[in-house]
């Protein structure tokens, strides 16, 4: 596995309220980092982030393979309710 670790959260992409520090507004850059990933085929990555006050598991198909996020601020917060997120 290869651990990237870092304060926002990458993967997630839904603007909100509240979530002004995820790579969302980054998204060129972000993207240049996911395109690295998938072009040079490197596997087994998942970022760690935090500073949301909750937790959730995020995952994207890249290529072949996968790629996951886990966001846990603090380790002990309660889950994300994901339905009642605005699609």
């Amino acid at each position: 596995f290869k651990f990237i670790v870092t304060g926002g959260q990458v993967l997630q992409s839904v603007e909100k309220a509240g979530l002004s520090e995820t790579h969302e507004l980054y998204r060129r850059e972000r993207e240049d980092l996911l395109r690295f990933i998938d072009e040079n085929d490197i596997t087994g990555v998942v970022f760690i982030t935090g500073d949301v006050h909750f937790s959730a598991l995020y995952r994207r198909t890249l290529g072949n393979g996968r790629i996951y996020e886990v966001t846990s601020s603090p380790l002990t917060s309660g889950s994300w309710d994901a339905g009642s997120t605005a699609r």
